[in-house]
């Protein structure tokens, strides 16, 4: 398997654990629909536990898992005071108070980052449950964003040395998730047929394409469920501040069939936005001021 494909299975596995954590009692019920995602398996004593130092070295490198207390029956584990961390401290991290995992594979996670493929179908995990996720490191994330905003912008001053400042600023921002639930990850034996035409060379878009198309029909899922989302960012432009506040209730994903998925639901999304620009900016003729509110349930 290329590094292309080592990378996604290392990838896939953080973002596994990244998406897991939160307080021993995650709140939240599933709406209809997404009833199974509140029972969970039963807790088999005969299974062989995970080494926990193992299942951290599995993960791509420039990572580290850290946590503070672990408890073990079977194929069923508890984790309390996790972070998943980037050596870069200005990266995006994860924190949570809790993990819960039932069913986890690490022989087979280990083969797909040796960078071969398993051969026969094979269960991931059974179930991963949390809550209350919580991120650090937006800022490495928004800044080339921000960052091409603001060049294309700079203009503006040359034209009106008066103008107030146009550039964007994050200030402040906050992501939260009360309790998440994933349930059921298969990997699958690679489709050949989607690898794409050799006639492709391999570092080309299409071939990449091919390849990325061919590690999606690779795994299936049965489901993973959010509840209690919330967003909120506060920006500066022009010497004013902007909020922005984003929740849903409920994002949940049924079905997710090697490329193919059954059910995308969201309940309870709401989205506010308030932003002032000052008459400088736009010219004496225009002024701006207010909000903008969606709300949906």
């Amino acid at each position: 398997m290329g590094s292309g494909k080592r990378r996604f299975a290392a990838i896939a596995l953080a973002g596994a654990i990244a998406a897991c954590g939160g307080p021993s009692d995650p709140g939240g019920q599933m709406p209809a629909g997404y009833e199974a995602f509140d029972m969970t398996p039963a807790v088999r004593g005969d299974a062989a536990t995970i080494d926990m130092d193992r299942l951290a070295a599995l993960l791509p490198d420039g990572f580290a898992l850290s946590w503070e207390t672990v408890e073990q029956s079977g194929n069923h584990t508890r984790l309390t005071g996790v972070e998943l961390k980037p050596d870069d401290a200005a990266a995006l991290a994860f924190m949570a108070g809790t993990v819960e995992i039932w069913g986890l594979d690490p022989d087979a996670i280990e083969t797909l980052k040796s960078g071969n493929w398993i051969e026969t179908q094979t269960r991931l995990v059974e179930r991963i449950e949390a809550g209350d996720l919580s991120v650090s490191g937006l800022e490495a994330l928004y800044a080339p964003v921000l960052d091409g905003m603001n060049e294309a912008m700079a203009p503006l001053r040359e034209l009106d040395p008066d103008m107030p400042d146009p550039s964007l600023r994050l200030e402040d921002y906050a992501f939260n998730v009360d309790r998440f639930v994933m349930a059921g990850l298969d990997v699958h034996p690679l489709d050949k047929a989607r690898e794409g035409d050799p006639g492709y060379p391999g570092d080309t878009d299409e071939r990449q394409l091919q390849h990325a198309a061919a590690l999606a029909g690779a795994f299936a899922l049965d489901g993973v469920a959010f509840t209690g989302l919330r967003a909120n960012m506060a920006m500066t432009q022009y010497g004013e501040t902007s909020q922005m506040d984003f929740s849903a209730g409920f994002v949940g994903y049924r079905g997710f069939a090697r490329g193919d998925l059954a059910s995308a639901d969201v309940k309870d999304l709401s989205f506010d936005m308030a932003m002032q620009i000052p008459p400088e900016a736009l010219g004496p003729e225009v002024t701006a001021t207010g909000s903008i509110a969606l709300d949906m349930s």
